[in-house]
């Protein structure tokens, strides 16, 4: 980071669209080959690699209980962290490029089939599918019990983590692929509409909207009360939340 000098280069057999994630001395991260790697940090030499049978895009999760991730094939993987062999998987009806977030021992993660799913994180077992009735292309944010996430008919659902009930959605005018961002009470995040969107956590009440000139696919980055977040125009914008 100081001279932005190259450390090493790893190459996998096909493009990376994932996302990596770092622990344990690794970097983690999928590709279009169909495999998912762990790569040391310091060497860049591959610890290991392990078929997932279709391109990986979810960017994993990375727990004491394993490597978590979804796949094009619509399967979702926990991977050994040692060795990369199968502990679990569990299919689900489309693609899986949303990437899983865990809280309190429960994986949760969306899926092109347009359901957002709760996972138990040591077994796989599904403990519940909630129905958007929209592609979900968008990750988890989690706080408080409560699951948020996006959905692309244009929803923000937010979800009982408990049970998967519905507590509330609110609609934009188009789908929502950016992540929710959670800060002071508000959830914040960008639709295909244009619009960049602050709701009340408890109740789905708009908060506050600002309107751009162009989709909004990114995720909001918040950090002291002022939220950074891009668009397809080209600009990105500070806004203070």
């Amino acid at each position: 980071l100081r001279n932005g000098r190259e450390n090493w280069r790893f190459s996998a057999q096909g493009p990376i669209y994932s996302s990596p994630s770092g622990r344990f001395d690794n970097v983690f991260f999928g590709a279009d080959d169909g495999y998912v790697y762990a790569v040391n940090v310091l060497r860049g030499a591959m610890s290991w690699r392990a078929k997932a049978y279709g391109a990986v895009r979810s960017t994993p999760l990375i727990s004491e209980e394993g490597v978590i991730f979804g796949t094009d094939e619509g399967e979702i993987y926990n991977k050994d962290l040692s060795d990369g062999k199968t502990q679990w998987q569990v299919q689900t009806g489309k693609a899986v490029i949303s990437s899983p977030t865990l809280v309190e021992d429960i994986v949760v993660v969306g899926s092109l089939d347009g359901a957002v799913y709760a996972l138990d994180a040591s077994s796989g077992w599904r403990i519940w599918r909630y129905r958007t009735h929209g592609a979900v292309v968008s990750s988890p944010a989690v706080q408080n019990g409560i699951v948020y996430i996006g959905s692309a008919n244009g929803y923000l659902h937010a979800i009982d983590l408990d049970s998967g009930t519905n507590v509330w959605t609110y609609q934009t005018n188009d789908q929502i692929a950016s992540t929710p961002a959670i800060w002071n009470g508000a959830v914040y995040f960008g639709s295909i509409d244009g619009a960049i969107y602050g709701l009340t956590l408890e109740r789905g009440d708009l908060q506050w909207r600002f309107e751009t000139d162009n989709p909004v696919i990114a995720s909001p980055l918040i950090e002291d009360g002022v939220m950074y977040i891009g668009t397809t125009g080209g600009r990105l914008y500070a806004l203070p939340v």
